[in-house]
C-alpha cells in the first residue's frame, strides 16, 4: 500500500483501516502507576544515553518537531524495555487483550462488517493478541509548534 509517496508494509496487511476507523476507542485512564512511568523514562534516559536517535531511528531525520527512540527492538540497549520493565510490557500487553474486548474490535463486533460466514468481523477479527509479541516499543516526543 502507499500512502504519500511511502509504501507502507506493516499495518494494512493485517488490519483492515476502515473498520478500524469505524471501531471505538478505549482507553484505561490511570494503567500505569508513577512507579510504571519512571522505569520508562529510566529506561529512555539509558536508550537516549547509549545512542543518538537520529542513528538508531534514521526516520528522525525526516520528522518534524517529533522524535521517536526505541525502547525495545534491535537498536535498544540492554535488552530493551522489556528486559528493564516486564510488569509495564505486560499491563500494557493486558489492556490490549481487554481493548479488543471492550472496542468490539474481534469476531462479535457490532456493525462494523457482515462476515461471509454471517455474524460482525471487527479489525482485528481471527487475531489472539495474546499470540504476538513485541516486536518494538516507541517512545514518541513532541516540540511545540
Amino acid at each position: 500500500v502507499v500512502m504519500g509517496g511511502v509504501k507502507e508494509a506493516v499495518v494494512p496487511n493485517y488490519i483492515d483501516l476502515v473498520k478500524a476507523q469505524r471501531s471505538r476507542a478505549v482507553h484505561f485512564p490511570g494503567l500505569l502507576l508513577e512507579t510504571d512511568l519512571s522505569e520508562v523514562k529510566d529506561y529512555h534516559g539509558l536508550a537516549l544515553a547509549s545512542g543518538d536517535p537520529l542513528e538508531t531511528n534514521p526516520q528522525n531525520k525526516q520528522h518534524h518537531k517529533k522524535r521517536c527512540t526505541f525502547l525495545h527492538g534491535a537498536t535498544a540497549p540492554d535488552g530493551g524495555l522489556i528486559a528493564r520493565a516486564p510488569r509495564v510490557l505486560a499491563k500494557l500487553l493486558r489492556a490490549a487483550v481487554r481493548a479488543k474486548e471492550l472496542g468490539e474490535w474481534g469476531e462479535s463486533a457490532a456493525g462494523i462488517s457482515e462476515s461471509p460466514e454471517g455474524g460482525s468481523m471487527g479489525p482485528l477479527a481471527n487475531i489472539d493478541i495474546r499470540q504476538l509479541s513485541i516486536r518494538v516499543v516507541e517512545l514518541w516526543e513532541y516540540d511545540v509548534g
